[in-house]
């Protein structure tokens, strides 16, 4: 049994995986067809920094959307439900004591996956000014050594992506205080 599931994993994670890169390439290619008919004032206004950060997180975070999220939830599904009615076949009482806590649990962590989505929102949007400093410093790199600004464009640069990191990191601590933790103590 335990053979047959690790290879039942591999085989449906492969597929999955061949399924979302697939996907993940006609999602990009649909943009770019897009991209290439906007007028060129779009252009002006969004700088291509941005357009190569979107194309790149948006189809990636719809491919996790479309079939790695349901992958996973029916998984942690199959095994939650496994394990409560082995608990139940041990003892009734024991699976009313550990379900007790679940729904109290449960609202917690919503709230805790709302404050993170709009972390994640707000990292992606930072992603994109640092990638947008980036293209625009290497677009007009030219520009950039006739006025001897170097330094100054790598320390932009350089702040923008402190700014960006320090803010992933709270957001990771938080995650793990607020999120993993809270997990951890209730699995214990």
């Amino acid at each position: 049994v335990l053979i047959f599931s690790v290879l039942a994993e591999t085989v449906g994670r492969a597929f999955v995986n061949r399924a979302r890169s697939q996907f993940q390439v006609s999602v990009r290619s649909a943009i770019m067809d897009s991209l290439v008919r906007q007028d060129t004032a779009f252009f002006d206004i969004t700088p291509s920094g941005v357009i190569q950060e979107r194309l790149s997180k948006d189809a990636a975070e719809l491919s996790q959307n479309v079939f790695h999220i349901p992958q996973e939830a029916i998984c942690h599904s199959c095994i939650a439900l496994s394990n409560a009615w082995n608990v139940y076949r041990i003892s009734p009482a024991l699976l009313l004591i550990v379900a007790v806590p679940l729904p109290v649990v449960g609202m917690a962590q919503y709230f805790v996956v709302k404050f993170m989505r709009r972390t994640q929102k707000r990292q992606c949007k930072m992603g994109e000014v640092a990638a947008a400093a980036a293209a625009e410093i290497i677009k007009d790199i030219r520009t950039v050594r006739e006025f001897v600004m170097e330094g100054a464009e790598a320390a932009r640069f350089k702040a923008v992506a402190l700014y960006q990191a320090s803010s992933e990191e709270r957001a990771e601590t938080t995650v793990l205080v607020l999120f993993v933790a809270p997990l951890i103590l209730l699995f214990i």
